[in-house]
C-alpha cells in the first residue's frame, strides 16, 4: 500500500475514520466551516480533504469528483488509510412530483443504474446503506424538528440525460413508481461500500425536479435566475452538511460508549 494515495494525496494522519464525502462544493464548505480544522490536502483531479473536529470527534470532509468513480477513489484510498464511517451529501433530480428543490432525502436503497455499483457486484446484490448510521441522521433530523423525507433513490451516470439516454419512457415510468430521485452515485456508496464492510449512508437534497420542470445545474451558479429556489437549494445544503456531521459525531460517541462497557 503506497504510504501517500495517488489521488487523495492523504497518508494515514491525515485521515479520520469518520468521513463526509461530497462533489458539491457548497456543501464542503459548509461542512468545513462547521468543524475545528486541523490540516487539508490538495489531490489530484478535484479530490480534496479537511480534517478537523466536531465535539471532539475526529471528522474529515472530502469533495470528490462529480460521479460514481470519484466515489469509488474516496472509499478504496481512505479506507485503506482506517476510514471506514461514510456519510454520502449529495445533490438529486426529484422524480417525484412531492419534492421541492431544497427538500432533504435521507436514501433508503439505490438502484444500481450506473457503470460502478453493476461492475463491482451483481445486479441481484442489493444496494442499501447501514441501518444503524442511517438511524442516526434520522435521529438528528427528528430531533432538530426538520422535515425530510426517505425513500430510494435511482442511480445513473447520466446527469445532463436530455436526448442521451436510452431509457424509453415506460421504463422511466416504472422505475419512477419506486425512487422519489435521481443521482449520480449512491448506489456505488452503499455497493463498494457493502464490499469492503464500511458503514455508509447517504443524504440527497433536491436541486431539479422532472415533474416541475427544474433542469438539472440551472441552479448551481450563483448568477441562477430562480434566486428564490437557489437561496432554497444552499440552504437545504448547508443544513445537510451539519446534520451529516452530528451523524458521524453521534455514532462515534456510540462507539466509544460501546468499547467502554466491554472494558
Amino acid at each position: 500500500m503506497p504510504i501517500i494515495q495517488p489521488f487523495t494525496h492523504s497518508s494515514r494522519q491525515d485521515v479520520a475514520p469518520q468521513v463526509l464525502l461530497t462533489w458539491v462544493d457548497e456543501v464542503f464548505d459548509a461542512a468545513a466551516s462547521y468543524i475545528n480544522p486541523l490540516n487539508s490536502v490538495e489531490g489530484r483531479a478535484g479530490f480534496k480533504l479537511v480534517t478537523g473536529t466536531y465535539r471532539g470527534t475526529p471528522v474529515t470532509i472530502v469533495r470528490t469528483p462529480l460521479g460514481a468513480h470519484g466515489t469509488l477513489i474516496a472509499l478504496e484510498e481512505l479506507s485503506r488509510l482506517g476510514a471506514n464511517v461514510y456519510i454520502k451529501v449529495g445533490l438529486g433530480c426529484a422524480v417525484s412530483p412531492r419534492l421541492s428543490v431544497g427538500d432533504i432525502v435521507v436514501v433508503s436503497s439505490a438502484i444500481k443504474g450506473d457503470g460502478v455499483s453493476r461492475a463491482a457486484a451483481p445486479l441481484e446484490v442489493p444496494a442499501i446503506p447501514d441501518h444503524n448510521l442511517t438511524s442516526l441522521i434520522l435521529e438528528v433530523l427528528e430531533s432538530n424538528n426538520m422535515k425530510y423525507n426517505r425513500g430510494m433513490t435511482w442511480s445513473t451516470d447520466l446527469y445532463y440525460s436530455n436526448g442521451l439516454s436510452s431509457i424509453d419512457q415506460s421504463v422511466y415510468k416504472q422505475l419512477a413508481k419506486y425512487a422519489l430521485i435521481m443521482d449520480p452515485d449512491t448506489a456505488a456508496l452503499f455497493t463498494i461500500g457493502l464490499l469492503k464492510k464500511l458503514h455508509t449512508a447517504a443524504i440527497l437534497v433536491v436541486e431539479a425536479s422532472q415533474p416541475k420542470g427544474v433542469v438539472r445545474g440551472e441552479l448551481l451558479s450563483e448568477e441562477a435566475e430562480r434566486r428564490d429556489l437557489r437561496k432554497r437549494l444552499v440552504n437545504g445544503l448547508q443544513e445537510a452538511a451539519r446534520i451529516a456531521i452530528e451523524a458521524l459525531t453521534l455514532h462515534h460517541e456510540h462507539a466509544v460508549r460501546k468499547t467502554s462497557r466491554r472494558t
